[in-house]
């Protein structure tokens, strides 16, 4: 796990998601800072030309919509870890990427 606040890594000892940064204290250490998520935001305005809605919910989980494609950010549970995901959905087709790095290469727009 890594807090997107101050950058602190960590190991999980429990099977559910701790509530807040064990080292800032955070509630929010599981969501993008602000100017990531505007930095999200401009990418999905320029794929799809529209509005972009963000809904962020508790504080691990972020739903980007733009017209057709919609962007969800949250955590996958895997045996001994979690992993950050951003799902791109458009219809009944979606794909996953565990960065925004990842995300950023896929469309060709520099969102870091």
């Amino acid at each position: 796990m890594q807090c997107q606040r101050c950058g602190h890594k960590w190991y999980l000892r429990r099977e559910e998601l701790p509530a807040i940064c064990p080292k800032c204290k955070s509630p929010y250490w599981g969501l993008p800072r602000n100017e990531d998520l505007e930095k999200i935001k401009s990418v999905l305005h320029e794929i799809s030309g529209q509005e972009v809605k963000v809904n962020c919910r508790k504080a691990r989980d972020c739903e980007f919509i733009s017209g057709p494609w919609r962007l969800v950010y949250n955590f996958a549970r895997q045996p001994g870890h979690v992993t950050p995901l951003f799902e791109l959905q458009r219809g009944n087709s979606a794909k996953t990427f565990e960065s925004l790095q990842e995300l950023q290469g896929a469309f060709g727009h520099d969102i870091m």
